[in-house]
């Protein structure tokens, strides 16, 4: 291995040092045994984006799953090979009647955590055509389908469904486009929500706003291909800036978790 782990910790850059303990101690038993290690877990954007940026010093191939080709929420997987792998993952499609009720993101999320389930066991949430599909560490599966009967006050069905079935995770977006003096988050923050610059820095400052999931500062400069969770208001990803105002704003591409 080409760095020590007090070096990994610090430059997969995380704020959960047992997380990034972890996935160093999977990545030594593949190294030392020449076989594949995988986290039990589905990793966020902050986690695997470093991760990949620094793959170049292991001594392993690291390989990510989400099911879904834009997954933000991924499993990583480690090997001494570079050949494709097969994830211990499982999609699951959980159905049920919403024709007279209002069922989201967050009906679903919940429901599955009244299960005693964390939330790092699943990965992104796919609402289509009023089914919704998300991946799940294959060894909780049967215990998903088994004791998941309703999602807020409506029966539901949950099977497993084909892992290659062609669903976008753009279907979970609506595109909008604000225009903003810079890219300082605080500024973006104002005009995704709406409110007082002053007001988003008091957001960001008691750590409502999350930048990649991780809280950050009211000077974080945003790029492209960021996500932005803003508590109370909800989550957004950032795609790129697409040129100026003619008053010299910038004008920034944005996604809006729906």
């Amino acid at each position: 291995m080409n760095i020590s782990k007090k070096e990994f910790i610090t430059k997969l850059n995380v704020e959960d040092i047992d997380l990034a303990s972890n996935i160093f101690d999977k990545i030594m038993l593949c190294s030392k045994t020449s076989n594949l290690a995988f986290t039990p877990y589905f990793c966020t954007p902050n986690v695997w984006k470093n991760l990949m940026a620094i793959s170049g010093e292991l001594d392993a191939q690291v390989f990510l799953s989400g099911i879904f080709k834009l997954a933000d929420r991924r499993m990583i997987a480690f090997s001494p090979y570079k050949d494709t792998l097969s994830f211990p993952i499982d999609l699951l499609k959980v159905t049920s009647n919403t024709k007279f009720n209002n069922i989201g993101h967050r009906d679903y999320l919940g429901a599955l955590m009244a299960l005693g389930i964390k939330r790092e066991k699943i990965g992104d949430l796919i609402i289509s055509n009023e089914v919704c599909y998300f991946p799940v560490c294959e060894d909780l599966t049967e215990y998903i389908i088994t004791n998941l009967s309703s999602v807020g006050k409506c029966p539901c069905c949950v099977t497993l469904a084909d892992k290659d079935l062609e669903i976008e995770l753009e279907n979970n977006f609506i595109l909008c486009n604000v225009n903003v003096t810079s890219m300082r988050i605080d500024g973006i923050v104002a005009k995704l929500c709406n409110i007082s610059r002053a007001t988003a820095q008091a957001e960001i400052k008691s750590g409502k706003v999350l930048f990649d999931y991780e809280i950050c500062k009211i000077d974080k400069i945003v790029s492209s291909d960021v996500l932005i969770t803003i508590r109370g208001f909800g989550k957004y990803k950032v795609i790129e800036n697409v040129g100026f105002t003619k008053s010299g704003k910038f004008k920034v591409s944005v996604k809006k978790y729906i």
